[in-house]
C-alpha cells in the first residue's frame, strides 16, 4: 500500500524558489544588528559568570573544565543568536579587527555603535 500526498502544501513550490532574487540580499537594519550584538554578549556573560559562581559555591567541585565548557557554550549560543544578523562579533577587539582588516565588508562608522551595544550587553 503506497502513501499518497493529498495536501499540496507539503510540496516545494519551485516557481516561488525561482523568484527569489539572490543578487540583492537584504541586510538587517543597524538597530537589529546592535540588538543582536547586545543579546549575544549578554549570553556569554550570563552563562560564563554563572558557571564561575556555581563553581565557587560548590567549593571547587566544578573544576576549570566545567567552567570552560560553560563559557564555550555561552559563546556558541551568542554566535548562533547574533551571527546571522550582525556577524556575531560579540567582542570589541573582534569588531575593531574586522573593521581594520576588512574595510570593504564592515563599515568603520559601525565600530563605536557595536562597542556600545557589546558593553551594554556585558552589563
Amino acid at each position: 500500500m503506497s502513501k499518497t500526498m493529498e495536501n499540496d502544501d507539503m510540496f516545494i513550490d519551485v516557481e516561488q524558489i525561482k523568484s527569489i532574487d539572490l543578487d540583492s540580499p537584504s541586510t538587517p537594519s543597524i538597530v537589529y544588528q546592535l540588538l543582536a550584538e547586545c543579546i549575544g554578549t549578554m549570553f556569554i556573560v550570563i552563562i560564563g559568570v554563572n558557571a564561575v559562581h556555581a563553581a565557587v559555591l560548590a567549593n571547587g567541585a566544578a573544576g576549570n573544565f566545567q567552567v570552560g565548557i560553560m563559557f564555550a557554550l555561552g559563546i556558541m549560543w551568542g554566535i548562533y543568536t547574533a551571527g546571522p544578523i550582525s556577524g556575531g562579533h560579540l567582542n570589541p577587539a573582534i569588531t575593531a579587527a574586522i573593521a581594520l582588516l576588512r574595510p570593504g565588508s564592515f563599515a568603520f562608522w559601525k565600530v563605536p555603535c557595536y562597542w556600545a551595544a557589546q558593553s551594554l550587553g556585558a552589563f
